[in-house]
């Protein structure tokens, strides 16, 4: 499950063919025109954060770990987390670690910590610096409501480089392009099958359900909101008979926000990132799954026909 966060709380809501290693910087890979997948007024009207309104000349600076943790607060991380503390993190020590937890205070203790990752070259707007280096950022790659600027979180001391960010901007925000290199969504989504869930994940190493979908649109110069429930609000609606692969299907509980989205791969089949202990998979929607079924939505370029 992935939905949107509060501040500070959460809502109970391999390849190479990514084209980003992790040594790689993420904004040299894409060089055209940028091409809208949604408009961020669909996901909220009310006001954003009062020290994020950036304009042409705001200095977005960029990541410069490999993988970055964004946490909801500088105390969110715990004792096993120190790994990704690091201005050098370690995302395979920081992973193997909390395997060796209980499941309970493993991964799943992640939920209210964890907001998403970023990765290096990634654009971030400086929000607040406090004395021990630890720094709150927008990270406009990863739009969420109510923040049009993207996720809001914490950097831990030494991940975020001074270079400024240099890629193409829409008034005044950083946003995806399209890459050099030519493949689809669901060639892109579909070589992270095995990949492990991890809550707030969003690297080759570990997603969970929206982190998949929003990582492998990105990598074909799609912009899409982070979260589950931003994904269904800001997507246009399919009829299910209607449904192609590269669409997304939607589930929520009655009365409850959508919870999780999985990426059509044939009517009535998904691949998708399930829960904490298992791994992305492409599997039929039956069941209770099938119970929780909403709808199914479309970005464009995404479709595989």
């Amino acid at each position: 499950m992935r939905q949107s966060f509060s501040a500070r709380t959460r809502h109970p809501s391999r390849r190479t063919v990514l084209g980003v290693g992790f040594g790689a910087a993420a904004a040299p890979l894409f060089d055209q025109p940028a091409r809208d997948a949604f408009n961020p007024s669909n996901l909220s009207s009310r006001p954003s954060h009062p020290a994020l309104t950036p304009h042409a000349d705001s200095a977005y600076l960029t990541v410069a770990a490999r993988v970055a943790n964004l946490w909801t607060a500088p105390t969110a991380p715990r004792p096993v987390d120190a790994p990704m503390c690091r201005s050098n993190p370690d995302p395979q020590v920081w992973l193997r670690a909390l395997d060796r937890l209980p499941r309970h205070t493993g991964r799943l203790g992640l939920h209210g910590r964890l907001a998403t990752q970023l990765r290096r070259g990634e654009p971030v707007l400086v929000v607040e610096t406090l004395a021990n280096g630890w720094t709150q950022v927008a990270s406009p790659w990863h739009p969420r409501s109510p923040h049009p600027h993207g996720y809001v979180g914490w950097l831990a001391p030494g991940q975020l480089s001074h270079a400024p960010w240099s890629g193409t901007r829409r008034d005044g925000v950083p946003v995806v392009t399209l890459p050099r290199w030519r493949t689809t969504f669901l060639t892109v989504a579909r070589s992270m099958t095995g990949v492990p869930y991890l809550w707030g994940g969003a690297t080759p190493l570990g997603v969970d359900c929206s982190g998949l979908v929003h990582l492998a649109a990105r990598a074909v110069g799609v912009q899409v909101p982070r979260d589950a429930d931003d994904q269904w609000r800001a997507a246009r609606r399919v009829s299910l008979a209607d449904v192609q692969p590269g669409d997304l299907y939607f589930f929520a509980h009655p009365g409850k926000r959508a919870h999780h989205v999985g990426i059509a791969t044939r009517p009535g089949w998904m691949l998708n990132a399930p829960s904490t202990g298992t791994r992305v998979r492409e599997e039929a929607i039956v069941g209770a799954r099938r119970a929780s079924l909403i709808g199914a939505g479309r970005y464009d370029g995404l479709p595989q026909l």
